[in-house]
C-alpha cells in the first residue's frame, strides 16, 4: 500500500488539520469546546491536542482567558484540498532510533522541518535492514515532497538499496543522504567530517604517548564512511612520523561490532602472549565506532591489561553507553553533530522542493564533528 499524505501525517498534523477546518466555521469571539470535550470528540491525548492547537495560539487566533476557557480570536480561513495544496510532507529513513546518533539526527531534522512548515514521515529500522528497504520502497512509491536517506552501512552495498536510490533520482523526486553516501550515484549528502574526526582521534593519542596504533574498522565494503576515516587515521600518522600502516587491522563489517573487536582482539593479544610477550605489541587502538571499543575494552580486560595504562582506546559517535560505564569504561570518542547535521539535511531537501525550477547541484556538506575527551 502507498503511502499518502493522510495516513503518513504525525497525529498532532491531521489534528491541526482538522481544527483549522472546524474553526473556519466559528465566528470571532465564539468559544471553543473544552480540552477535556475535543480530546473525546477527536479520539487524542491532551498532548497531542496541545500541540495542534499551538499554532493557533502562537498565530493569535486563539485566545485562552483565565478560568474562561478558549475563544477564537481572529478569522481562520479554510484549509484547501489536499489535491490543491503542494505536499508539505518529507520522508526520513533512519537506522534504529534506539541508537544515540540516529535519533539525535532525528530530532534536528523534525524541529527544522516543523520551522519551514513540513511534516515528517518517519521509518526506522528496528536493527533490520532488509525493514529498512522496504519502507524506503514504500516510500519511493508514495506521495512524499522529497525523501531524505541514513543508510544502514550493510544496505550500502546491496543491489537492491541501489536500485531504490537509482528509482528515486529516475522520478525526479527530492533526494538526500545523510552521514553516508555512494561515491558513484551523485547526490547531495549531509555528512559529519570522517577525515577530520579520525584524525583528531588518533592525533590525541599519539600527543598522549602511544605510537603503536591498531585500527578496528567497518571494512571497504562500508562505504565511504570507511575509507574516510581510515584516510584521517593513516594521515595523523603521517604528520607525525609514525609507520604509514597499523601495527593491526581488522575489518569488522557492518553487524555484531562489540562481539567481533572482542574476538579479534583478544585474538591479537593471544598472538602477542603466544611470542611470550609481556605487554600488547600494540599500545593504542583507533574503533571507528564506539560498540568496536566497547568489545576491545573486554578483551583488554580479560588479558589483565588496564586501558588507558597499557593500551589507549579511541570510539566514534559518543555513545558514551551506560553499560560501558557500568564496566568501568568512560570513553574518549568523536561527538558528531547529530541534530546540525539532521537540520541541515531538511533544509537542503526543502530547499530542492521549493525551488524545483533551480535545484542545487549535488554536493556534500561537511559538519566537523569533536572529540570528546574521557578516561581512555
Amino acid at each position: 500500500m502507498p503511502f499518502n499524505d493522510q495516513s503518513l501525517l504525525p497525529a498532532y498534523a491531521r489534528v491541526s488539520k482538522e481544527l483549522q477546518s472546524r474553526l473556519s466555521r466559528m465566528a470571532v469571539g465564539a468559544r471553543m469546546p473544552s480540552e477535556r470535550e475535543l480530546c473525546i470528540e477527536m479520539g487524542v491525548s491532551r498532548v497531542t491536542l496541545r500541540k495542534a492547537m499551538e499554532p493557533f495560539h502562537r498565530g493569535g487566533f486563539l485566545e485562552t482567558r483565565r478560568g474562561g476557557g478558549t475563544w477564537l480570536a481572529k478569522e481562520v480561513t479554510a484549509p484547501r484540498n489536499d489535491a490543491e495544496t503542494p505536499a508539505r510532507l518529507i520522508g526520513l529513513v533512519v537506522p534504529s532510533v534506539a541508537i544515540s546518533l540516529p535519533a539525535r539526527i532525528v530530532q534536528g531534522a523534525e524541529a527544522l522541518a516543523a520551522e519551514r512548515d513540513f511534516h515528517v514521515a518517519l521509518a526506522h529500522d528496528h536493527g533490520d535492514m532488509d525493514y529498512q528497504i522496504k519502507q524506503l520502497a514504500r516510500m519511493v512509491d508514495g506521495n512524499l515532497a522529497g525523501i531524505a536517506v541514513f543508510p544502514d552501512v550493510a544496505n550500502l552495498e546491496r543491489p537492491v538499496f541501489r536500485d531504490l536510490i537509482k528509482r528515486i533520482k529516475a522520478k525526479s523526486i527530492p533526494l538526500v543522504m545523510i552521514d553516508r553516501y555512494l561515491p558513484d550515484i551523485d547526490t547531495p549528502s549531509v555528512l559529519s567530517d570522517n577525515v577530520a574526526g579520525a584524525y583528531a582521534a588518533t592525533e590525541h593519542m599519539i600527543l598522549k604517548g602511544h605510537r603503536r596504533l591498531a585500527l578496528l574498522s567497518f571494512g571497504e565494503r562500508s562505504g565511504v564512511s570507511d575509507y574516510e576515516r581510515r584516510k584521517g587515521f593513516l594521515n595523523a600518522l603521517q604528520d607525525y612520523g609514525i609507520r604509514a600502516n597499523p601495527i593491526h587491522e581488522a575489518a569488522l563489517g557492518g553487524v555484531n561490532h562489540e562481539e567481533l573487536a572482542r574476538k579479534v582482539v583478544g585474538e591479537w593479544l593471544a598472538a602477542d602472549a603466544a611470542r611470550g610477550a609481556v605487554r600488547p605489541q600494540f599500545d593504542g587502538i583507533f574503533c571507528m565506532q564506539d560498540n568496536m571499543a566497547y568489545g576491545a575494552f573486554l578483551a583488554l580486560r580479560e588479558a589483565g591489561f588496564s586501558v588507558p595504562k597499557d593500551v589507549a582506546l579511541v570510539g566514534y559517535d559518543n555513545l558514551n553507553r551506560e553499560i560501558f560505564q557500568a564496566a568501568g569504561l568512560n570513553l574518549t570518542s568523536i561527538d558528531q553533530p547529530a541534530e546540525k547535521i539532521g537540520r541541515r539535511a531538511a533544509a537542503l531537501l526543502i530547499d530542492q522542493i521549493e525551488e524545483r525550477s533551480a535545484a542545487p547541484k549535488p554536493r556534500h556538506i561537511l559538519l566537523r564533528p569533536q572529540l570528546i575527551v574521557r578516561d581512555t
